[in-house]
């Protein structure tokens, strides 16, 4: 594997034998070449898995929604607060105890997979997580791919 650092431009030849990027809060913008390297890379079967937090965009000062629009995704200039307190007590850090973020995710962490014939229904079996700092998504067809 070959790691890309955070002042690294990202092109081909460095994406070419990556099975995941991880872009946790990018804080610079990408450049055109960057996203056509990012698109060419998704449409060979890479993924991409990338995380921003409340303030989306704005606050971290990126324009990562430009890739991600082509795939029916946004990321708002929102964050997450919940009204009902359980477990923790600070309104940014929402639990999600019957959460599924991705099937792979749940099947590696030996959890019920949702809406799998094989799965127990058992809630000790549902994949809980904590949500802090978070932005909300808008998701719209033709959203999937590798992102």
């Amino acid at each position: 594997a070959l790691p890309i650092c955070q002042r690294d431009e990202i092109v081909a030849e460095k994406l070419a034998h990556a099975k995941m990027l991880v872009f946790g809060g990018p804080r610079e913008k990408f450049t055109s070449q960057e996203f056509d390297a990012l698109r060419n890379y998704v449409e060979s079967g890479g993924n991409v898995l990338l995380m921003l937090g409340e303030g989306g965009e704005s606050k971290f000062d990126t324009n990562v929604n430009f890739l991600l629009e082509e795939y029916g995704i946004m990321i708002n200039d929102d964050r997450v607060v919940r009204t009902v307190f359980y477990k923790y007590f600070h309104p940014k850090e929402v639990l999600v105890s019957n959460g599924i973020l991705n099937r792979e995710i749940n099947r590696a962490a030996g959890k019920a997979i949702p809406g799998h014939i094989e799965s127990d229904s058992s809630s000790q079996d549902d994949l809980a997580f904590l949500y802090p700092y978070g932005a909300s998504l808008n998701v719209q067809k033709p959203a999937g791919g590798g992102l």
